[in-house]
């Protein structure tokens, strides 16, 4: 069968609903060139949560807020922040009472691992 056509005002109407949730963020396609699909996912989500951040530019981020907001189980949040950190775009530490994960994000890392893709196809070094 043949994709469905929609009109206009449809897609118009959904795309405003689903904007006016407030609950979504940009998806910044280049990321998956530097790392894995969950990766970007994590990362866009940390870094919408940023704006949050701490003085020491740390960002909160609880097991419970990535699963309801990236939709990771504890283990894949694990294996993720494990490679984000490995890129050295993240480091992750436990603090607070109860003490609690936070993440800083380093965006100069992420920009030389954009840069090195663009210039050679491979961001890792």
């Amino acid at each position: 069968s043949s994709p469905r056509t929609i009109p206009e005002d449809v897609y118009r109407r959904h795309m405003e609903r689903a904007r006016d949730t407030g609950n979504y963020f940009l998806f910044f396609r280049c990321y998956m060139d530097i790392m894995s699909h969950d990766a970007t996912i994590v990362l866009q989500s940390l870094l919408n949560l940023g704006q949050h951040k701490n003085k020491d530019g740390w960002i909160l981020c609880t097991v419970e807020y990535l699963k309801k907001d990236a939709r990771f189980e504890r283990d894949a949040q694990t294996r993720i922040l494990a490679e984000l950190e490995g890129l050295g775009i993240i480091e992750w530490s436990k603090f607070g009472v109860p003490p609690r994960r936070h993440v800083r994000i380093d965006i100069v890392r992420i920009e030389q691992l954009l840069d090195k893709f663009q210039s050679t196809g491979n961001p890792v070094e």
